[in-house]
């Protein structure tokens, strides 16, 4: 369990606004990523994937059935879904999310539908409009879901897409049905 300290030390790193729901909040990611994940929320990398949580909205920790749906939208370069880099979490969204609504480059993005394998204990938070250094602002506002790195699930769907792509697609007549 979190110390006040801890919680108001994460709550001015973040730069979040005081309350008594957002410090329980807050409370719940920094008893996540300490107990289930066993690494320091305070730590700049893990800041880092912290500023995307909307901490004015719910934030629960919660045990995630077998079966439980979970989409991830993977960056494309060069026309190639690339991997994602091992680190000690992997993030999701639920089913329905976008891109735009969960912070991330919707041009540069694939899709991922994968199914649990196993129960997982997962922070279940809503994600914060965010602006990286381009122009860009992404809206936030959907569900996202972070489970331990080595969470055992099976890719059930993948579709790389991007707008380059899309607009070359469209040009050409053809109209896809059932995108991401």
């Amino acid at each position: 369990m979190a110390s006040s300290n801890d919680v108001e030390q994460l709550r001015k790193k973040l730069g979040v606004a005081e309350g008594t729901l957002v410090v329980g909040w807050i409370s719940a990611a920094f008893d996540y990523f300490h107990g289930v994940l066993r690494v320091n929320p305070l730590d700049p990398i893990h800041l880092q994937y912290l500023r995307g949580v909307d901490f004015h909205r719910p934030v629960t920790i919660e045990m995630l059935r077998p079966g439980t749906l979970l989409v991830r939208f993977p960056e494309i370069i060069g026309g190639a879904i690339q991997p994602e880099r091992p680190k000690p979490y992997r993030f999701f969204a639920t089913p329905g999310a976008t891109p735009l609504h969960l912070g991330w480059n919707q041009d540069e993005m694939g899709f991922q539908l994968y199914q649990l394998r196993q129960a997982a204990l997962a922070l279940v938070s809503f994600a914060s409009a965010i602006r990286f250094r381009d122009a860009r602002s992404r809206l936030g506002g959907d569900r996202q879901v972070v489970v331990p790195w080595h969470t055992d699930l099976a890719l059930i769907r993948q579709r790389d897409f991007d707008r380059q792509k899309m607009a070359e697609m469209f040009r050409a007549g053809y109209l896809p049905l059932g995108l991401p």
